[in-house]
This record gives structure tokens, sequence and C-alpha cells, in this order.
């Protein structure tokens, strides 16, 4: 129950009700310094979770029932047993993204595009820009406290650590000795957090699909180089991605950012038939 409830709230995505700790206009981009939001967001958050609309309330359902679907039953879940096939099917050695230079170079350029943004709102008297980039690192610094207390609680086994086989150990040695393998993956919660952010301000919609779909394959990757199960990765995206939308929503200055529908990526599994994917829906031209 705790693990789905816990899921819930990593899937949580824009909530429009006013917020329940502080007045709003008082903690938004123009009024608060980044720290004090970034503490404030940790306790509003999850009290606007009963503030949901039904169609939040879906895709948290939605988000949910996949995340259990592929991680249960313990020890013998669906998502383990995809790994496996997966690994079979590649076979080993391969190629692989997330090396540690891998993982160096990958946010390092993430980190330089950011940076990069921010002084050429600054240079260009842009401060639109470098509001973005100042509620990405907001989105991305509370997502990631959310990812890290999800971790040590669940204490479950990453593909390659552990027992492989994605026992959840739960709170305790067992999950610290593992740190930092484990769900929700950090690497799907920063990037969709990020993602998150930028959507919200990026007013071309090919540079909107094209993020996503970015991220999409970032996401992927995580999987084919053993690093993550599709759980963890589903997880961390819906976290991070839910953490964006509500920070854009409650801290951004009113008019400037926006909610846009380009694209929308929905977890399916099957357990029955013992299998599962991503769904991707664009909107019709017509």
């Amino acid at each position: 129950m705790s693990l789905l409830a816990a899921a819930s709230l990593a899937a949580m995505v824009n909530s429009s009700a006013s917020p329940s700790l502080t007045a709003e206009d008082a903690l938004r981009y123009d009024a608060a310094w980044l720290p004090q939001r970034v503490l404030c967001d940790l306790g509003q958050l999850p009290l606007d979770v009963g503030q949901l609309d039904s169609g939040e309330a879906a895709f948290i359902a939605l988000t949910t029932y996949s995340v259990a679907a592929l991680m249960l039953p313990d020890s013998h879940s669906l998502d383990a047993r995809m790994q496996r096939t997966l690994n079979a099917d590649l076979g080993q050695p391969r190629f692989k993204v997330w090396t540690r230079t891998g993982d160096l170079l990958i946010w390092s350029g993430i980190a330089g595009a950011m940076v990069g943004q921010w002084l050429y709102g600054f240079v260009f008297e842009q401060p639109v820009r470098m509001q973005m980039v100042s509620l990405m690192i907001e989105a991305l610094a509370v997502a990631q406290l959310y990812h890290l207390a999800l971790k040590l609680v669940t204490g479950r086994d990453g593909p390659d650590n552990g027992t492989g086989a994605g026992v959840i150990g739960g709170p305790g040695v067992r999950a610290w000795r593992q740190f930092p393998a484990g769900t929700p993956s950090g690497h799907a919660t920063s990037a969709y957090a990020l993602l998150g952010v930028a959507v919200s301000f990026i007013e071309q919609p090919w540079a909107r699909v094209a993020l996503h779909l970015g991220a999409l394959a970032f996401s992927v990757s995580l999987v084919v180089d053993n690093y993550h199960f599709v759980s963890d990765v589903l997880w961390g995206a819906a976290l991070g991605y839910g953490v964006a939308r509500w920070v854009v929503r409650r801290r951004s200055t009113p008019g400037v950012a926006h909610w846009y529908d380009d694209v929308a990526v929905v977890p399916l599994v099957d357990p029955w038939r013992q299998g599962g994917g991503i769904g991707i829906f664009f909107p019709s031209p017509i």
C-alpha cells in the first residue's frame, strides 16, 4: 500500500487549485529566492495531491497500476523477467551509453546547455529564459530529494546489483548498501524534471516534440544498458515530470509559461500476457 501511495505521489501532475501552505504570489519566481522555493515546495507539493482534477487522477491511477504491475510480485516481477529476456536477446558484452565516461559527458552537456541558456538570457536581457533555467533547477532539486527518499524506502535491487531480480528489501542497511541503485530511476527523474519545465517555456511545437522524443530515447537507453528496470524508469519519469509541471504552475510568473499538449506518453502494461510498452500520442492535424 505504501508503494502505491508513493507511486501516486510520483505521478502527480498539474494541480490547478490554490496552494495549501502559503500565499501563492509570495513564492513565485519574482518574489522568492530559489532555496526558499525549494524548501517550501517539499512541504506544499504533497498537500496538493488531494486537489487533483479527474484527468490528473486518471493519470495517477494508470501510472500507479503500471508501476505496480511491472514491479510485483516481489522477486518474480514482470519487469525482471522482461529484463532477462532483453539481455538474452542483446547478448553480452555490448555497447553501453551509461558508463562513467558516458554519465560525465551527458550530464556535463546538459549542465552546459542550461548555463548557456541562462547566460544568453542575462546578456541579451531575456528574463523569461533565465526564469526557465531557474525553475528547471528548482524542479530538479525537489524531484531528486523525493527520488532519494523513495529509493531508500523501497530498497529494491536493480538489474545489475543485489539479486538482480528486483527484490524489494525496504528501508534499512540493505538499501543503504546498494545505493544509488534502486527505484525510482534518478536519471529518468532528472531528465523529466528538466523536460517538464522546458516544454512549458518553449513555443516552437517541433522543439517540444523533439525534446519529448529525446527524453524517451534517454529513458529507453537506461533499460537497454541494463541500468534500470522498466518500472524504475517509468516511476522516475512520472515523478520528475509531475514535480516539474507543478513547479511551473506554482512558481512561474503568471502568464509566462503555458501548458502544451503536443505529445502524450502513456505506459501500457499487460501483466497477463507478460508484456508492456509505451504509447506515444500526437494530436490529430484534422
